[in-house]
């Protein structure tokens, strides 16, 4: 989840900062000694100056005590102005078939081709059997329907096979879900499919509150 992971990063020094402050066997990736060391070097510094400068502080205390981390930096509240879309997909064994399209259904006025919101090509999950991925997508409007296509380069759909087509594997296919906002909440839920089969299939959806009412009539010949 390359959203998640973007926010945690930003917050590295004060999760570190807390896991060596706190934890009596903190991991070793966090290499804390290196942080003792730092944090020694720069109370010997304050102490060296305060002997230049005449007389030190005496209620500085010990220069190598642990320090308190720093407090978390704030992050800037989400734009009211901007909406978005959340979109969750489960792979099956063979993630490089999966691709999909989102789309805006109808324009006013009608335009020839629906505007393109995002889109992921064939072989972009290449490398990432039964993973889960969350998409988070800025949306113009949400007051306008919206469509979005699952495609599969196989033909297939989601299936249990491996890639030798004559076993079954036991985690089993995907599914895929979409909700209105950044979270993935079960009341912001627009709609899930764990049931994909075929090289294609289209959901429409309304991420407004209040959608109008369009009847569709489907002909097959």
């Amino acid at each position: 989840f390359p959203g998640v992971y973007a926010r945690v990063s930003a917050l590295w020094e004060w999760i570190r900062g807390e896991v060596c402050g706190r934890s009596e066997s903190p991991p070793e990736g966090f290499a804390c000694d290196e942080l003792s060391v730092e944090g020694q070097e720069e109370g010997e510094e304050g102490g060296a100056g305060g002997t230049e400068g005449g007389a030190a502080d005496e209620d500085d205390g010990d220069s190598t005590s642990p320090q308190p981390p720093p407090p978390p930096p704030q992050l800037e509240p989400d734009d009211p102005t901007k909406h978005y879309l959340a979109v969750e997909l489960a792979l099956d064994a063979h993630p490089h078939q999966t691709s999909w399209i989102l789309a805006s259904l109808f324009q006013t006025p009608p335009q020839p081709r629906p505007p393109l919101v995002a889109t992921v090509p064939t072989g972009f999950y290449a490398g990432y059997p039964h993973h889960a991925f969350h998409h988070v997508l800025e949306i113009p409007d949400p007051n306008q329907f919206y469509k979005l296509v699952l495609l599969d380069g196989n033909g297939d759909g989601w299936d249990d096979n491996d890639d030798n087509n004559d076993n079954i594997d036991n985690i089993g296919g995907g599914y895929l879900a979409v909700y209105r906002g950044r979270d993935t909440l079960a009341t912001n839920l627009l709609m899930y499919d764990p049931t994909f089969r075929g090289k294609s299939i289209a959901h429409a959806f309304y991420p407004g509150e209040s959608p109008p009412h369009h009847l569709t009539l489907a002909i097959q010949f």
